[in-house]
């Protein structure tokens, strides 16, 4: 698997760079009154997604084989092979159909992991978070039927209209996942730890992809000054969480809850289709946190090239991934931007500057695949940033962008290295934020899961008798006077 996978990689890498590498299922869907094709294509947009997608995944297949919690076990091998497959579907999709269908696989996908990892699930566990997925997934279903004008045909990706471009959006946001907010993630074991970031972190991504497709459209004044605060309180809060958070899965969730809110911004600010570098780095930087779990002298330089990509340097990612923020010069939302620069890039150097495992420890075939599977992530940052650089003159233009996040993560690594007077209690205290209970049950959304229930078991005393007066004698006759009710209110309405 690992020889195939680096085999895609090689090929992928040679895809030329304003190349488009297209493939089509004709009639995959056929009846009397439609015909649905699935498009795929790699292009520009998508190239460092899918390279992203495979360096990962190699990542996975090599550090696996060092731990011994998952090299014995083949099936999260497959569970993890299968959701990179479905997360390939989902980027290189070329139409909104077939992202329908990606997204649909992925759900039932995350639903078996679920129901796997899980032998007594939850509501909290496994049908809310399905629940709002599936509300996506209906959005998105709306936005495609009425977009094509009820006539079935095929919406490219890149032709999306302006006017639909709210639902869309809305669409990503339900079916990234992040919904409903759990305070904190509780993980069993590091298995459902490792597994479980793919299961999460990889559909969080390829939901979110979709967000640089859709066209900018102006918002009324109040609704923008309204989601501009609910954003920017967003990032800024969940950022400071995830900067304070020392276990990886809670770590994650509180990351992937201050993007979102950083999405939202960047969305109705008009500047979301440039976020490919932010969404690459978020991808690399949450498989670090969970695969980076031995460290040594040898090892200890290897994070740098990530946390570089994430200062904003020019001719990075976090410097391409803000180039319009920066096209017509320096403005007041700037600011908000580089101030979650600074909390993204603070909580991975927290993490990754974290004591851990130590690299010497392991045997020398499993300290091989380990330090292959950093190699190709490094590898993977550096091609990407060659592929994805732009003029000279706008990158050195910018050269200022950075010196916030630099001179705050110096900042930061003295402040560390002076803090000596706290005691490991109060660490440890330190390095699990709490949040008041009442949000969280109310944010957790298990109370509309309740509310549901209930509703439906007061519904199923009428739902029963109505079924029964249907069945019984007279039904037929039941039967026409309904039919000819539902035609009258029809024909009035």
């Amino acid at each position: 698997m690992a020889a195939v996978s680096i085999l895609l990689w090689l090929i992928v890498v040679i895809i030329p760079h304003d190349g488009t590498v297209a493939f089509t299922i004709k009639d995959w869907f056929s009846s009397d009154v439609s015909r649905i094709s699935l498009t795929f294509a790699i292009n520009p947009t998508n190239w460092v997604i899918v390279f992203t997608l495979l360096s990962v995944h190699i990542a996975f297949l090599f550090i696996s084989g060092s731990k011994q919690e998952l090299n014995h076990d083949f099936i999260f091998w497959v569970l993890e092979a299968g959701q990179i497959i479905l997360a390939y579907i989902a980027v290189t999709a070329a139409d909104l159909w077939t992202v329908i269908i990606a997204w649909t696989a992925m759900d039932f996908g995350s639903l078996v992991f679920l129901l796997f990892m899980h032998k007594e699930p939850t509501n909290s566990q496994v049908i809310t978070p399905l629940f709002f997925k599936l509300l996506g997934s209906l959005l998105l279903i709306y936005a495609t039927a009425i977009s094509s004008g009820g006539n079935n045909q095929i919406l490219l990706l890149n032709n999306i209209p302006a006017a639909s471009s709210g639902l869309f959006f809305a669409a990503a946001i339900l079916h990234c996942g992040v919904l409903p907010f759990r305070f904190p993630r509780k993980e069993k074991t590091e298995i459902g730890t490792v597994t479980g970031l793919f299961f999460y972190l990889i559909p969080f991504i390829s939901s979110l992809f979709l967000v640089v497709y859709i066209p900018y459209k102006e918002i009324p004044f109040l609704s923008y000054i309204l989601l501009s605060l609910f954003s920017i309180a967003g990032m800024y809060y969940f950022g400071l969480l995830w900067t304070q958070s020392r276990d990886e899965g809670n770590g994650i969730y509180y990351l992937t809850l201050a993007f979102t809110a950083f999405t939202i911004f960047r969305f109705i600010t008009g500047t979301h289709q440039d976020l490919v570098p932010w969404l690459v780095l978020t991808l690399l930087g949450g498989c670090w946190m969970m695969l980076f779990s031995h460290r040594g002298s040898s090892t200890r330089f290897l994070p740098v090239f990530l946390l570089i990509s994430m200062m904003g340097i020019p001719f990075t990612l976090t410097s391409y991934g803000s180039s319009l923020f920066f096209a017509d010069g320096f403005k007041f939302s700037i600011i908000f931007v580089l101030i979650f620069q600074i909390l993204y890039l603070l909580g991975f150097y927290s993490y990754l500057a974290s004591k851990k495992e130590q690299f010497d420890e392991l045997d020398s075939s499993s300290q091989l695949n380990y330090l292959i599977a950093i190699l190709f992530s490094v590898l993977a940052i550096l091609l990407i940033s060659y592929r994805s650089s732009g003029s000279l003159l706008n990158e050195i233009s910018n050269w200022w962008a950075c010196l916030p996040a630099i001179l705050a993560l110096a900042g930061y690594y003295f402040w560390k290295r002076r803090k000596t007077d706290t005691s490991p209690a109060e660490k440890n205290k330190a390095d699990q934020p709490k949040i008041d209970g009442r949000i969280a049950k109310i944010l957790s959304f298990d109370w509309l899961i309740t509310a549901a229930t209930f509703m439906a078991e007061r519904l199923r005393p009428i739902a029963n008798g109505f079924s029964n007066l249907m069945e019984g004698e007279g039904g037929i006759l039941w039967s026409i006077v309904f039919m000819a009710l539902l035609v009258t209110l029809l024909r009035t309405g």
